[in-house]
């Protein structure tokens, strides 16, 4: 994102320019009292923002400045509370757009196929070893690290 807009990307802990307490918890130095001097803030892999992160996020966006939200709501969920991108897609609220054209596999990719597959509550495809989705049932760690390293060499 940064070779398009310019602009230095960077994680929203770092934008909101973490910091700790004397008690040593969490808190931001950017809140509504000391925004971030932007007129647009991009947020990339929404998914995986909790309610709080988002909270603190929303608090120190100025009021007069555009926010938009990047993410894919079946990709991974937050570690904490909340399933923000879902529920704010859900609920209507604000307008969103769905993009349906992927771009970084072929078309004909079982990685696609399986992807939108268990998204519709269906077992993925596991029978293929020469597409780029396959299963390989190991259970000892040795069988597994010595496949690991078998198949990064050959693919």
């Amino acid at each position: 994102m940064s070779d398009l807009t310019g602009e230095p990307a960077r994680t929203i802990h770092r934008l909101l320019e973490v910091d700790f307490t004397a008690k040593g918890e969490l808190k931001f130095k950017r809140n509504e009292t000391n925004p971030l001097p932007a007129d647009v803030v991009i947020a990339d892999e929404m998914s995986m923002v909790d309610a709080l992160l988002m909270c603190s996020l929303v608090r120190a966006i100025k009021p007069t400045s555009k926010f938009i939200m990047v993410g894919d709501s079946n990709q991974l969920p937050s570690v904490g509370a909340g399933n923000v991108l879902k529920d704010l897609i859900a609920s209507h609220y604000i307008p969103s757009v769905e993009l349906k054209e992927i771009f970084r596999q072929a078309a004909q990719s079982l990685i696609v196929t399986n992807a939108h597959r268990i998204v519709n509550g269906e077992f993925p495809v596991l029978d293929d070893r020469q597409n780029d989705f396959f299963f390989m049932n190991k259970s000892l760690e040795s069988d597994i690290a010595e496949l690991v390293i078998q198949l990064a060499k050959q693919r």
